[in-house]
């Protein structure tokens, strides 16, 4: 799973074993991935993005420490907590607001 914030530059690679791998790309970058996968669908939109990362950001960035935002610690909670049980209406509805 792959979620961009265009306006932070931040990427998130959620790997399949647990972690998450963070770039900082270019808004122009981002925007040209999901005007792809807005086109294309969904798996061309992370194809671009693995793209991306495989010719240009595979190489360890150096980021102190990012303190995540509210609203990026309340997706990761709802997005985990899915992982083990199926969220009720209302927290759906949020994970979908909160992964634009």
């Amino acid at each position: 799973m792959i979620n961009a914030n265009q306006g932070k530059g931040k990427v998130f690679f959620h790997m399949a074993d647990g972690k998450t791998i963070i770039r900082t790309m270019s808004a122009s970058e981002i925007r040209k991935a999901n005007t792809i996968g807005n086109r294309e669908g969904e798996d061309a939109r992370i194809a671009e993005y693995v793209r991306l990362f495989n010719e240009q950001y595979s190489e360890p960035q150096t980021v102190g420490n990012v303190e995540l935002s509210a609203s990026e610690k309340r997706y990761f909670e709802l997005h985990n907590m899915s992982k083990v049980m199926p969220l009720d209406a209302e927290q759906e509805e949020e994970l979908k607001e909160l992964a634009k």
